[in-house]
């Protein structure tokens, strides 16, 4: 709210909403008040502006925690990861991590 009256804007609260107005005096914005007496904001759908990141196969893998790549690429595909977007990898099965494999040899 700081923000916004810094740059002009104004809010207006009664009859249960939280009216927001730009300095012209077009309304932008209304919130809604809870039964908890608190002006929530709810946006529609799930997100709203999510940035999306684009990984080589080896950053991907490296940001999932070295985990199979099949479950790194399953968890982005299902949506249980949101902002990564990771460059085709054109067969999983052939996917090489040397140092893992370094790693784990005995």
């Amino acid at each position: 709210m700081g923000q916004l009256d810094e740059a002009g804007f104004f809010a207006t609260i009664g009859s249960g909403e939280c009216v927001i107005t730009d300095p012209e005096g077009n309304q932008i914005g209304s919130i809604p008040k809870t039964s908890k007496r608190l002006y929530k904001v709810t946006h529609e759908g799930e997100t709203v502006a999510i940035a999306e990141e684009v990984l080589t196969p080896e950053q991907f893998y490296r940001r999932m925690g070295h985990v199979s790549i099949k479950t790194a690429c399953k968890l982005v595909k299902d949506k249980h990861v949101l902002g990564i977007r990771r460059e085709d990898i054109s067969d999983v099965n052939k996917f090489f991590y040397e140092s893992c494999v370094y790693a784990k040899a005995t």
